[in-house]
């Protein structure tokens, strides 16, 4: 099962690396990744089977403000070091200019 290098992926990739400590949701992810849930929901479900994030679903206990339930996405060990070499690639890819990788 692989994973083609697209500007939607390199993007949520990005997001994850960027800030490999934090739990990520989903609308949070498609915001910052500046694309569509119908884009980002079916990539991270392929994340999740490639164990290269874990997902998890907050406590309705622990929730103060009125809204549902988020489901978490968590960064693996794995998924830091695929993602990372992915993103190397698009780094080097003149097709990844506009994503902004310098950071990497």
């Amino acid at each position: 099962m692989g994973v083609r290098l697209t500007q939607s992926f390199v993007r949520v990739a990005a997001e994850f690396v960027r800030a490999p400590d934090i739990d990520h949701w989903g609308y949070r992810l498609v915001r910052n990744a500046n694309q569509t849930s119908a884009v980002v929901y079916p990539m991270l479900a392929k994340m999740v089977a490639l164990h290269w994030v874990s997902e998890f679903r907050e406590d309705p206990a622990t929730i103060t403000e009125s809204r549902p339930p988020r489901r978490y996405y968590r960064l693996t060990e794995l998924g830091r070091d695929e993602l990372v070499g992915k993103l190397r690639a698009a780094q080097a890819d003149p097709r990844f200019a506009s994503v902004g990788l310098e950071w990497l």
